[in-house]
């Protein structure tokens, strides 16, 4: 065990060297000697405890693992070009999937400034977040869920891409050109959470004969109007959230062998976001209509934040969370939230350590099941963090999707250094 975390490691420091170099390569000659480096990185170790034992797999409660992620910023004369290399990687002994090394950033970046507009390209791996809803991402696209790092959709791999941005009074424009496909990342036969079924990510399959080579593309207008941001997007390339296809990969005798397969569809899709500001109020919405296999189907959702500032005459702020989750079509495999409301509280301490506290449930209104959440983070003095997270479903139905992962509730925490 302790030569694979040597091996991980020293296999995560050759990555993050020859990226480094290959990086470096491109930055004009002329820059060279005024470059300046700045370093930043985080070193982490997560337990986690499940409530339930997986007997048919005679998986274990009890887990840990290590991660590590560093970055590196280089900066030219007049901070023009800008480069960036963000590597993370994961040593988790339990499931090798999730034992993964992956390059979150890698670019090169661009500015320019004149009298009436404003622009960059950047060029490389990198990370995009669209969306200002708590509970769900809806109109996020860009790029591809890391799904063995968590099953919340908050972790996402880098996206090979070129951006060109152009900014005026009138607001912002973004092309984004993405010539090369990442496939989701999902657990192996022993990683927990669980979907219930092993994927095997080996025969995927695509709509496009350009499989993993078909150039995505999305353009992207966001603008700050009074108290609204507003953000209208176009996608139109291959689907980040694949179908999983019960596919026949050979037979035992006259009986089939079948194996689960990702398939990935063609996607067309257009959406909206807003937030305004009225003070103590944040409210938001997020929508969207996509075609995908010659069916077009909307989804959308809308909610609030309210902040109670300095509770109990304290330095805390308390934010009140509420949210409702629609679709139109009834329970479809790749969202399980098509009627859904989620209410949350927010608890900020406001002090050095920046603790705070998201409790939150997403309840299905059809009485199909319950998804509740605990996050907590604190300081550790100057270099370190403590985080410790719960998550669970109960009252599911055998329909819902999260069916899944109903035996799955865990508690997790990670203490982590920054360097």
């Amino acid at each position: 065990m302790t030569r694979s975390i040597i091996s991980a490691a020293c296999a995560a420091v050759v990555s993050l060297c020859g990226l480094t170099a290959s990086l470096t390569a491109v930055i004009p000659a002329a820059y060279a000697d005024g470059i300046e480096w700045e370093y930043e990185g985080l070193a982490e170790v997560e337990g986690r405890h499940f409530s339930a034992s997986d007997n048919p797999r005679g998986l274990d409660r009890t887990r840990w693992s290590v991660s590590g992620e560093v970055t590196v910023d280089a900066y030219a004369d007049r901070d023009n070009p800008h480069m960036r290399l963000t590597v993370f990687g994961r040593h988790d002994p339990f499931d090798d999937r999730r034992s993964h090394l992956d390059v979150r950033a890698a670019f090169v970046e661009y500015l320019w400034d004149s009298d009436a507009l404003s622009g960059d390209v950047k060029v490389g791996l990198d990370k995009e977040f669209w969306g200002v809803l708590e509970s769900a991402h809806l109109v996020d696209i860009i790029n591809q869920t890391d799904f063995v790092e968590s099953i919340d959709g908050e972790d996402k791999l880098g996206q090979p891409m070129v951006q060109l941005g152009i900014g005026s009074e009138w607001g912002t424009v973004r092309l984004f050109v993405m010539p090369y496909f990442r496939e989701r990342t999902f657990p192996g036969f022993e990683g927990r959470p669980h979907p219930g079924i092993t994927i095997d990510p080996h025969r995927v399959t695509y709509e496009s004969s350009r499989e993993e080579k078909h150039v995505d593309v999305a353009l992207r207008y966001s603008h700050v109007i009074g108290d609204w941001d507003v953000g209208l997007s176009h996608f139109d390339g291959t689907a980040r959230a694949p179908q999983i296809q019960p596919t026949v990969v050979g037979f035992n005798g006259r009986q089939p062998i079948i194996a689960f397969v990702p398939f990935y569809a063609q996607l067309s899709q257009t959406s909206l976001d807003l937030q305004a500001t009225k003070g103590a109020w944040l409210l938001k919405l997020e929508a969207l209509t996509k075609e995908e296999l010659g069916a077009r189907h909307e989804q959308g959702g809308l909610g609030f934040e309210y902040t109670l500032y300095g509770v109990l005459d304290s330095d805390a702020d308390l934010g009140l969370v509420g949210e409702y989750l629609w679709d139109e079509r009834s329970k479809p495999a790749d969202n399980a939230f098509d009627n859904d409301v989620f209410a949350g509280i927010r608890y900020a301490l406001n002090d050095v350590q920046s603790t705070s506290v998201l409790l939150g449930g997403i309840f299905d209104l059809d009485g199909d099941a319950i998804s509740l959440a605990v996050e907590a983070e604190t300081r550790l003095g100057d270099a370190a963090r403590l985080t410790v997270e719960y998550r669970g479903i109960s009252q599911v139905n055998p329909t819902d999707p999260l069916a899944a992962f109903a035996d799955d509730d865990f508690l997790e925490i990670r203490l982590g250094r920054f360097f």
